[in-house]
Protein backbone atom coordinates (compact mmCIF):
# COMPACT_ATOMS: atom_id res chain seq x y z
CA UNK A 1 0.00 0.00 0.00
CA UNK A 2 2.93 2.15 0.83
CA UNK A 3 4.61 1.59 -2.80
CA UNK A 4 1.25 2.66 -4.60
CA UNK A 5 0.88 6.02 -2.37
CA UNK A 6 4.01 7.14 -3.18
CA UNK A 7 3.67 5.89 -6.97
CA UNK A 8 0.82 7.83 -6.71
CA UNK A 9 2.77 11.06 -5.66
CA UNK A 10 5.69 10.68 -8.01
CA UNK A 11 2.99 10.13 -11.15
CA UNK A 12 1.35 13.63 -9.44
CA UNK A 13 4.60 15.47 -9.49
CA UNK A 14 5.40 14.51 -12.91
CA UNK A 15 2.03 15.54 -14.38
CA UNK A 16 2.69 18.34 -12.62
CA UNK A 17 6.13 19.46 -13.55
CA UNK A 18 5.34 18.54 -17.24
CA UNK A 19 2.29 21.31 -17.10
CA UNK A 20 4.48 23.40 -15.31
CA UNK A 21 7.39 23.23 -18.13
CA UNK A 22 5.04 23.75 -20.94
CA UNK A 23 3.62 26.65 -19.56
CA UNK A 24 6.96 28.50 -19.32
CA UNK A 25 8.04 27.30 -22.71
CA UNK A 26 4.46 29.50 -23.98
CA UNK A 27 5.10 32.10 -21.50
CA UNK A 28 8.86 32.57 -22.86
CA UNK A 29 7.47 31.65 -26.81
CA UNK A 30 5.18 35.04 -26.38
CA UNK A 31 6.84 38.46 -28.10
CA UNK A 32 7.72 41.32 -25.71
CA UNK A 33 5.20 43.70 -25.48
CA UNK A 34 6.04 46.64 -28.28
CA UNK A 35 6.44 50.18 -26.58
CA UNK A 36 3.52 52.20 -27.38
CA UNK A 37 4.91 54.81 -29.88
CA UNK A 38 3.70 57.64 -27.53
CA UNK A 39 6.23 56.14 -25.28
CA UNK A 40 9.14 55.94 -27.49
CA UNK A 41 8.84 59.41 -28.19
CA UNK A 42 8.78 60.94 -24.77
CA UNK A 43 11.79 58.36 -24.16
CA UNK A 44 13.55 58.81 -26.46
CA UNK A 45 13.58 62.83 -26.53
CA UNK A 46 13.79 62.90 -22.79
CA UNK A 47 10.46 64.88 -22.62
CA UNK A 48 10.22 67.02 -19.39
CA UNK A 49 6.57 66.88 -17.66
CA UNK A 50 5.65 70.08 -19.33
CA UNK A 51 6.36 68.53 -22.94
CA UNK A 52 4.64 65.59 -22.24
CA UNK A 53 1.32 67.47 -21.45
CA UNK A 54 1.59 69.43 -24.57
CA UNK A 55 2.41 66.39 -26.40
CA UNK A 56 -0.62 64.99 -25.05
CA UNK A 57 -2.69 67.44 -26.49
CA UNK A 58 -0.90 67.35 -30.24
CA UNK A 59 -1.87 63.58 -30.14
CA UNK A 60 -5.44 64.26 -28.76
CA UNK A 61 -5.76 67.06 -31.66
CA UNK A 62 -4.22 64.60 -34.25
CA UNK A 63 -6.45 61.47 -33.45
CA UNK A 64 -9.54 63.56 -33.95
CA UNK A 65 -8.53 65.25 -37.81
CA UNK A 66 -6.98 61.49 -38.41
CA UNK A 67 -10.24 60.15 -37.14
CA UNK A 68 -12.32 62.61 -39.32
CA UNK A 69 -10.27 62.24 -42.61
CA UNK A 70 -10.45 58.22 -42.39
CA UNK A 71 -14.09 58.64 -41.79
CA UNK A 72 -14.10 60.78 -45.20
CA UNK A 73 -12.03 58.26 -46.89
CA UNK A 74 -14.29 54.92 -45.83
CA UNK A 75 -17.43 57.09 -46.91
CA UNK A 76 -15.98 58.09 -50.45
CA UNK A 77 -14.47 54.25 -50.58
CA UNK A 78 -18.12 52.97 -50.01
CA UNK A 79 -19.66 55.22 -52.61
CA UNK A 80 -16.97 54.20 -55.15
CA UNK A 81 -17.62 50.29 -54.49
CA UNK A 82 -21.82 51.24 -54.84
CA UNK A 83 -20.93 52.50 -58.40
CA UNK A 84 -20.11 48.63 -59.08
CA UNK A 85 -23.95 47.62 -59.01
CA UNK A 86 -24.59 50.50 -62.06
CA UNK A 87 -24.87 49.74 -65.59
CA UNK A 88 -22.59 52.47 -66.42
CA UNK A 89 -20.68 54.32 -63.77
CA UNK A 90 -20.67 58.00 -63.88
CA UNK A 91 -18.52 59.10 -61.17
CA UNK A 92 -15.60 57.18 -60.43
CA UNK A 93 -13.07 59.82 -61.51
CA UNK A 94 -14.39 62.09 -59.31
CA UNK A 95 -14.79 59.42 -56.61
CA UNK A 96 -11.37 58.20 -56.99
CA UNK A 97 -9.93 62.10 -56.94
CA UNK A 98 -11.19 62.53 -53.22
CA UNK A 99 -10.35 59.43 -52.15
CA UNK A 100 -6.10 60.36 -53.56
CA UNK A 101 -7.46 64.00 -51.97
CA UNK A 102 -8.25 62.26 -48.39
CA UNK A 103 -5.19 60.15 -48.35
CA UNK A 104 -2.82 63.30 -49.18
CA UNK A 105 -4.87 64.85 -46.39
CA UNK A 106 -4.03 61.91 -44.00
CA UNK A 107 -0.24 62.09 -44.82
CA UNK A 108 0.05 65.59 -44.59
CA UNK A 109 -1.79 65.97 -41.15
CA UNK A 110 0.83 63.07 -39.93
CA UNK A 111 4.13 65.36 -41.21
CA UNK A 112 2.74 68.41 -39.45
CA UNK A 113 1.94 66.35 -36.68
CA UNK A 114 5.56 65.42 -36.29
CA UNK A 115 6.72 68.56 -37.21
CA UNK A 116 4.92 69.80 -33.86
CA UNK A 117 6.72 67.08 -32.04
CA UNK A 118 9.72 68.63 -33.34
CA UNK A 119 8.86 72.40 -32.50
CA UNK A 120 8.06 70.80 -28.70
CA UNK A 121 12.08 70.32 -28.68
CA UNK A 122 14.65 72.34 -26.67
CA UNK A 123 17.54 73.05 -28.80
CA UNK A 124 19.81 69.83 -27.10
CA UNK A 125 16.19 67.51 -27.86
CA UNK A 126 16.81 68.15 -31.79
CA UNK A 127 19.92 66.17 -32.33
CA UNK A 128 17.86 63.11 -30.52
CA UNK A 129 14.45 64.03 -33.38
CA UNK A 130 17.02 64.45 -35.88
CA UNK A 131 17.71 60.88 -35.33
CA UNK A 132 14.13 59.80 -34.41
CA UNK A 133 12.67 60.81 -38.16
CA UNK A 134 14.66 58.34 -39.58
CA UNK A 135 12.18 55.83 -37.30
CA UNK A 136 9.00 57.47 -37.66
CA UNK A 137 7.62 54.96 -40.58
CA UNK A 138 8.68 51.97 -38.63
CA UNK A 139 7.57 53.30 -35.21
CA UNK A 140 3.68 54.04 -36.41
CA UNK A 141 3.68 50.90 -39.05
CA UNK A 142 1.17 47.96 -37.71
CA UNK A 143 2.98 45.01 -36.03
CA UNK A 144 4.02 42.84 -39.07
CA UNK A 145 1.27 39.95 -39.28
CA UNK A 146 2.43 36.67 -40.80
CA UNK A 147 0.65 36.36 -44.43
CA UNK A 148 -1.05 32.85 -44.10
CA UNK A 149 -2.36 32.36 -47.50
CA UNK A 150 -4.89 34.85 -47.03
CA UNK A 151 -7.74 34.67 -49.85
CA UNK A 152 -10.56 37.61 -50.51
Amino acid sequence: MNKIKILYVLVILCIAGNVFMAWQLHQNSRPPARKEPREIIIEKLHFNENQVKQYDELIRKHRYDIEQNEKNLRETKNALYVTLSQEEPLQTDSLLQRIQETQHQIELTHYHHFRDIRQLCAQEQLAAFDSLAFELAALFAPPHKPNHDRKH
